[in-house]
């Protein structure tokens, strides 16, 4: 139930004659206007929108403008007659100013501010009453759009009020896989940041792609915003990269075959030689080694999940030196075949066989490469070369003469 107000108490008398009007002009638009005449025996009114009567007590329900003017009064006393001009005036409502944003994020409080008025009451479209001050705040509010209605009183004492709508808009829901708290350092991070709405800026910067790759030097923050229609989420977190563990080596090194070495790799992390082979201990910091060939052996330091690798080289002395016969005989039953020697490491190379003008008469690979000299190759030096590929080393070849006789 609304409570009239009338913008003014005073009580004004206007005397001309024998007669006496009371008005309460100024009203408020919607307020009710009061004349009361006295001094006379009977009374003729007479005013705005054609407006008679003849009593002498006037009230008017709901002032509006169009009641507003002069009105006049005529009292009959006998024979005698009085008249008395009357002003009404009826104040407007008032308008008032409102600071208010047209939209906010869903989560967010907006502040709302009214001037040029007094006794506020701020209220929701739902009945919700937000402050009874020139200044509230709006918060948590559902997404969609809210009403707002003010309601105050001017200078006058005149009851106003004006509506208004805020929009409520939603803030985009933001996704980050995998979602990581720690990197090793230097590392290509792959990840897939999505967004329901709106776009995705990582460190300031707007994603063209969902997928993106990131690398962390050092520990640092790490910022991904995703923005709609000025509405932000915003993920920040403060990323711990750990640094990958330094290895010291034993250095490369010659042993002579059947001999062994103590290896060892010092760092953080638990160590693990990553070459099985001829090793007396796979995950420690120290290991015998005993190769039988040039060999590469590399150690893993592993701190909290971050990897390092460094290798060195054994290199096995006098391995690989074939020895060649220089004469075969073609009455010897076991010494007329120029053969691949047995060694480990000539197990896939080649033999080739030239004769003294460099034509090649044989070629073989492997363990069962053997040249059968016969009649032809009497009294003659023949060249031969074996080749092999080893990994380390790259290619190594064997070169010599043999002389055919009888």
């Amino acid at each position: 139930m609304m409570t009239t107000i009338l913008c003014s108490q005073e009580v004004r008398s206007i005397n001309q004659s024998s007669l006496s009007v009371i008005s309460n002009s100024p009203v408020c638009r919607g307020a009710e206007i009061l004349l009361r005449v006295t001094g006379a025996e009977s009374y003729e009114w007479s005013g705005p929108s054609a407006f008679v009567s003849q009593d002498s007590v006037i009230s008017l329900a709901k002032a509006s403008p169009m009641m507003a003017g002069t009105y006049q009064v005529v009292g009959k006393n006998g024979d005698v007659f009085d008249t008395l001009l009357v002003d009404v005036t009826v104040l407007d409502r008032p308008s008032f100013k409102v600071q208010t944003p047209s939209k906010i994020c869903v989560g967010d409080t907006a502040n709302l501010k009214a001037s040029n008025g007094m006794d506020w009451t701020w209220q929701t479209n739902n009945g919700q009453i937000l402050g009874n001050g020139p200044e509230v705040f709006l918060s948590n509010m559902l997404v969609g759009s809210t009403s707002i209605k003010l309601a105050g009183l001017d200078t006058n004492n005149c009851l106003g009020d004006t509506t208004f709508t805020i929009a409520i808009l939603p803030k985009p829901i933001l996704k980050i896989k995998p979602d990581i708290d720690t990197v090793c350092e230097l590392d290509l991070i792959n990840l897939e940041i999505t967004t329901d709405i709106g776009s995705v800026y990582l460190q300031r910067g707007r994603l063209a792609s969902p997928f993106v790759q990131v690398q962390f030097q050092e520990s640092a923050f790490f910022t991904v915003e995703a923005i709609s229609d000025g509405c932000i989420t915003e993920v920040k977190k403060f990323i711990i990269a750990i640094p990958k563990p330094v290895i010291e080596l034993t250095p490369d090194t010659t042993i002579k075959l059947g001999s062994s070495l103590l290896l060892e790799a010092k760092s953080e992390g638990v160590i693990t030689w990553q070459s099985g082979k001829n090793l007396s201990c796979i995950q420690c910091t120290q290991t015998i080694a005993t190769p039988d060939d040039i060999t590469r052996y590399c150690a893993t330091a592993d701190n909290l999940g971050c990897k390092s690798e460094s290798c060195m080289i054994i290199d096995v002395e006098d391995f690989c030196h074939p020895t060649m016969p220089n004469i075969l005989s073609l009455s010897s039953p076991n010494n007329h075949a120029f053969c691949m020697p047995i060694n480990s490491c000539l197990r896939d190379a080649s033999l080739f066989i030239y004769d003294r003008w460099g034509n090649l008469i044989y070629q073989g690979r492997g363990r069962g490469a053997c040249w059968e000299a016969n009649a032809t190759h009497l009294h003659q030096v023949y060249t031969y070369l074996i080749k092999t590929n080893k990994a380390i080393e790259g290619e190594r070849n064997f070169r010599g003469t043999v002389w055919v006789g009888q």
